[in-house]
């Protein structure tokens, strides 16, 4: 998994894939915060100007500003291939430009609804104890 991002949503989502295990490299337009996250982690910390050398089997946003386009500091489209998943979570619950370009590239994307579910979900039952009510999402799926 390829994390972009420095922020507090990098930094957890970071922590649960090594709880299970799972294998990440980090980048970001600010490369010190990455590599400071990297080394907190000790996971592979890739420098933004790298990143399009970089493939990815799941590709995961988490910096809102991070956008599309071919400045120094913006994603260039043409990173994003039909075999990645994509996972867009500095929007949330929002479809972004980002995710619309991915699915145009025929990538399989997380949808943004979900993910917010989930982590709300999750917030939820981490603070109450309690399960969140299903009909507590009729709003978001509508």
């Amino acid at each position: 998994m390829l994390v972009i991002g420095s922020g507090g949503m990098a930094r957890a989502f970071i922590h649960g894939v090594e709880r299970r295990s799972g294998i990440v490299s980090i980048t970001g337009a600010n490369d010190k915060a990455a590599q400071k996250l990297a080394q907190q982690f000790k996971v592979r910390h890739v420098p933004y100007q790298n990143l399009y050398d970089t493939l990815a089997d799941v590709v995961v946003i988490t910096d809102p500003a991070i956008s599309l386009g071919s400045k120094k500091t913006d994603l260039n489209p043409s990173y994003f291939r039909s075999t990645m998943t994509v996972v867009d979570m500095g929007a949330m619950p929002e479809d972004t430009e980002l995710l619309r370009e991915c699915r145009q590239r025929g990538c399989k994307v997380v949808e943004p609804r979900d993910v917010f579910q989930g982590y709300l979900t999750a917030q939820f039952e981490s603070i109450t104890g309690k399960t969140m009510p299903p009909e507590a999402f009729d709003s978001l799926n509508a």
